[in-house]
């Protein structure tokens, strides 16, 4: 899908898959499930919120990216640098420590955090 707009997509529960998007901002909401974003470009802001699940993050980017789950881990990898805030409770976090770059919000109460960049 490629849109010069805003892509909003909500579900209940399930898997969902979110494959080869090119749009300005890009808003996934889900409440129970796991969340598959590959190959995903906001020229803006890509923004995620989770209630119960996992978000799988294969080669996407966007110009800030803020991503929240409750209960779930966070893994993928990202095309550029980022400065990466991260906060988990219970899990782990590996993340590039990268200085440069839009502002990379991850949060999850009980979950890991491994994000990597594709150089």
């Amino acid at each position: 899908v490629n849109c010069t707009g805003d892509i909003s997509v909500k579900t209940s529960t399930g898997k969902q898959n979110i494959k080869s998007v090119r749009c300005n901002s890009l808003t996934v909401k889900s409440d129970t499930g796991r969340i598959s974003l590959n190959d995903a470009v906001a020229a803006n802001k890509l923004s995620t919120k989770l209630n119960t699940g996992d978000l799988d993050i294969i080669a996407c980017d966007a110009g800030e990216i803020f991503i929240k789950t409750s209960t779930g881990d966070v893994e993928g990898s990202l095309l550029s640098d980022k400065v990466f805030i991260t906060k988990t409770s219970t899990g782990k976090v590996s993340v590039p420590s990268s200085v440069t770059g839009g502002k990379c919000e991850i949060t999850t109460s009980t979950g890991d955090i491994n994000i990597t960049l594709v150089k």
